[in-house]
């Protein structure tokens, strides 16, 4: 333990937080029909896993600027998916039109389906959920 980790300043960045999905129109939280709300549960963009998948993109854009190749929005673009769908821990999702969960069989909870679920335009109100969340410290520090 470093001697500034010793003085109890910091929070737990390993912590992971339940994102509670809102409805893109109303704001309403989503739930299933059985009254279970719809969540996705995120590890805080400092975690060890964010910090390594933000070093990676790091990199990859200072070999590119090496060799005089900047980086495209496509290529951005994809770090920042990739960075989301790292700190995707799990995930209850619910059909916003008919109020039926999304079985965990059908969809499971995946680095490759996160990525999918962020990517997709008609989901984008999802993406900006998580992406609000992971850099919120009050979403993670536990009274």
């Amino acid at each position: 333990m470093s001697n500034v980790a010793a003085l109890g300043l910091g929070l737990n960045v390993e912590t992971t937080s339940k994102l509670y999905l809102k409805h893109p129109v109303t704001a309403e939280p989503i739930v299933c029909k059985d009254g279970k709300p719809s969540w996705i549960e995120l590890r805080y963009g400092e975690s060890e896993i964010g910090r390594k998948t933000q070093r990676l993109a790091m990199d990859a854009n200072i070999h590119r600027a090496v060799r005089k190749v900047t980086p495209n929005s496509e290529q951005i673009d994809a770090q920042v998916l990739s960075r989301l769908a790292a700190l995707t821990v799990s995930w209850r999702l619910v059909n916003i039109e008919t109020g039926e969960e999304i079985a965990a069989e059908t969809f499971p909870c995946n680095e490759v389906n996160a990525r999918a679920l962020y990517k997709e335009p008609s989901t984008s109100w999802i993406r900006k959920q998580v992406d609000e969340i992971v850099e919120n410290e009050a979403a993670f520090f536990r009274k």
